[in-house]
């Protein structure tokens, strides 16, 4: 499936792509070629706003895991400072249940998990401490979504302007980390 990056556009660099094959695919096999994918991350709509799941962190917001759906449409960015990039679904990559075996469970890394309830939904936002991660955007962490016309109110962290979903940094005594709301209503 080939990727493009358009700059001018409101959601720079994001593509729908949807699962090519009548059964579920697994986001981290080997058999999936992903070129130029910001974070090895994907994003899917979830009751109104976006759940993510990041492959190098192996975190998810909202359920999401690494199992994607049959026929299940999800979103994908191409890299900044990238002009094109590319997913290639091999037959290989094909599960066929959901279940996860206890060795695929690979995740060690520890995670604190925010959410933000109202009457309207719930929202979340992940916060990651993987050993060799560091401080500032990079490939263990996933832009939020903002879904402006939600009812629900969003949860997301920030480094600088830049809104996250899964926030991942080593863990340590002076860590600072800003938590934004976005609702519906001001005030």
């Amino acid at each position: 499936v080939p990727l493009s990056r358009t700059n001018e556009a409101s959601k720079e660099g994001f593509n729908l792509v949807g699962n090519p094959f009548p059964s579920a695919v697994n986001w981290q096999s080997e058999w999936i070629n992903k070129t130029n994918i910001e974070n090895n991350t994907v994003w899917f709509r979830n009751n109104g706003l976006f759940s993510t799941f990041n492959g190098n962190s192996k975190v998810g917001t909202l359920g999401a895991d690494s199992i994607i759906s049959p026929m299940q449409a999800f979103w994908v960015r191409v890299a900044n400072g990238e002009t094109d990039g590319q997913i290639e679904f091999d037959p290989y990559s094909r599960i066929h249940k959901k279940t996860h075996l206890m060795k695929e469970n690979t995740n060690t890394n520890p995670v604190m998990r925010l959410f933000l309830e109202s009457a309207e939904g719930v929202d979340e936002t992940v916060l990651c401490f993987p050993q060799n991660a560091e401080m500032g955007f990079e490939k263990f962490d996933s832009e939020k979504q903002i879904v402006n016309n939600s009812e629900v109110s969003q949860l997301y962290t920030q480094i600088g302007e830049l809104k996250l979903a899964i926030n991942s940094f080593q863990l340590n005594e002076n860590a600072y980390v800003p938590v934004g709301i976005q609702t519906k209503e001001y005030g």
